[in-house]
């Protein structure tokens, strides 16, 4: 087994069409290739474990069954603790072929041997989940932090937390909070007055 080589990466590809995406915590727009890619980088900005990430790192290669191949992951990420880890993102569809295993056990043996780690993420874009963090993108830049100054603290549903009075600001603010992962909710669950929430 031969130690995989770095080597630098265009950031735009010339045979998918590229998606800008603009990241909170790349602090940068990153160029992604598929709608399961920006709903996963949208994943990433809510977790509070992930410190940062950056799309199409850069290629490694590799030599598997006696050829020579070339492989770029779709995520860099790495969380609060500095670990990294490579991350090959699919829909959850995906339904991988003998040669497409080998390829990824391969590639997580050769990850491990650099120190670093290495996942296939699937990814259901039509999940509740994916749905939840689309609709929470739309206030990612509103002032996150107005929420918390009104409410220090709160775990309840939004109907009761509605209820309060919130202004359309401080609605707006909340879900600035919960597209960062500043604010806790049922990630599975529609985003509605019955979600729960928590900070």
């Amino acid at each position: 087994m031969q130690e995989m080589k770095l080597r630098p990466l265009m950031k735009t590809s010339k045979v998918k069409p590229t998606i800008t995406y603009t990241s909170i915590k790349s602090g940068k727009p990153i160029f992604i290739e598929s709608f399961s890619e920006m709903i996963y980088a949208m994943l990433l900005d809510q977790r509070p474990s992930v410190a940062f990430f950056e799309s199409q790192p850069q290629s490694f290669e590799l030599e598997l069954n006696n050829k020579k191949r070339r492989y770029t992951p779709d995520f860099h990420v790495v969380d609060k603790n500095g670990l990294s880890s490579y991350i090959e993102v699919k829909g959850s569809h995906y339904n991988a072929s003998s040669d497409e295993l080998e390829k990824f056990q391969y590639l997580r043996s050769c990850f491990e041997r650099i120190g670093t780690s290495f996942h296939v993420a699937l990814v259901d874009t039509l999940s509740h989940q994916a749905k939840n963090v689309m609709f929470l993108h739309r206030y990612k830049h509103f002032d996150h932090l107005l929420i918390k100054d009104t409410i220090p603290c709160f775990s309840g549903t939004l109907e009761h937390l509605f209820n309060k009075g919130l202004s359309k600001s401080q609605i707006s603010s909340l879900y600035s909070a919960m597209a960062r992962g500043e604010i806790s909710y049922q990630c599975n669950v529609k985003i509605g007055p019955k979600l729960e929430v928590l900070w």
